[in-house]
């Protein structure tokens, strides 16, 4: 009889041992709806956590351990944050209106990522539309319309050692027009005119005591009855010891002295720019 019990005893602990572990792989958590709450897991938890599951009226979904999804409720209530956040298992919370999934972790857990949660979209009704019906436009006549270009000022060669003789043409200028030079807003004597193509021409001899460095040059409309607005393009030369001396082009007017007294421009980075006013 001795041997029967304890052969008995031995079969209950070895079911014990079995049943145990295939339960704990089924625990899901706890689900707390109001007052009531039905249980369906073993997972250890406090007296103090159930008793504020109890005291929530928000419809509450909780899950230990492995959980792979979270869900906050809307509002969650200070004293159940406060209570999760002490619990050592990872929890989840989820509510029916939740649209986020959210992590209540153990203090030195790894932070997880937030999961959206879906939402379905209600589809909006296709509705039928009048269609119009098309009326024959008489079509616009295109027209050419002149694009205006702005005057420019190029020289021919940029660079040249004191005493070279520096080429400039003016093109897109108005016609007939009357011109003044201006070397670093010094003007010089020469006055010239555009032509009937609207160009102009002209040469800068310098002096071989200037000094060395960038000299901007502004070709400007000087004032006539009938020109609606001060015509200006600029450009410059640079006077550089090392540079080779510069003879006039070839088909150019007689040259404009340029006073060794004018200084060059200082400080500054000076670029070829064109502007009407």
């Amino acid at each position: 009889m001795r041997y029967r019990v304890l052969l008995l005893l031995g079969c209950v602990l070895l079911l014990a041992l079995v049943v145990t572990p295939v339960l704990s792989q089924q625990q899901r958590g706890i689900e707390v709806t109001g007052a009531e709450s039905r249980f369906d897991t073993s997972a250890s938890l406090s007296s103090e956590l159930n008793n504020t599951f109890r005291g929530v009226r928000e419809r509450i979904i909780v899950q230990a351990a492995a959980a792979l999804q979270i869900a906050v409720i809307p509002v969650l209530p200070s004293d159940l944050r406060a209570t999760l956040e002490r619990v050592a298992p990872r929890i989840i919370v989820q509510s029916a209106q939740a649209k986020t999934d959210y992590v209540l972790r153990a203090p030195g857990a790894p932070t997880p990522t937030p999961t959206p949660t879906p939402t379905d979209s209600p589809e909006a009704t296709p509705t039928d539309s009048p269609e119009a019906t098309p009326t024959d436009s008489p079509e616009a006549t295109p027209t050419n319309t002149p694009v205006p270009t702005n005057p420019s000022l190029t020289v021919a060669i940029e660079q040249g050692v004191p005493g070279s003789a520096f080429s400039f043409t003016a093109t897109s200028l108005p016609t007939n027009t009357s011109f003044i030079i201006l070397v670093n807003d010094t003007p010089l004597t020469a006055q010239i005119s555009s032509d009937s193509d609207g160009q102009v021409r002209f040469v800068l001899q310098t002096s071989d005591q200037a000094s060395t460095g960038v000299y901007v040059v502004i070709l400007r409309s000087t004032p006539v009855t009938g020109l609606q607005s001060e015509i200006t393009a600029q450009s410059r030369y640079v006077l550089d010891s090392a540079a080779p001396l510069l003879q006039p082009e070839a088909g150019f007017p007689d040259s404009t002295d340029v006073p060794a007294s004018i200084n060059p421009a200082g400080g500054g980075v000076y670029l070829p720019f064109v502007v009407r006013r």
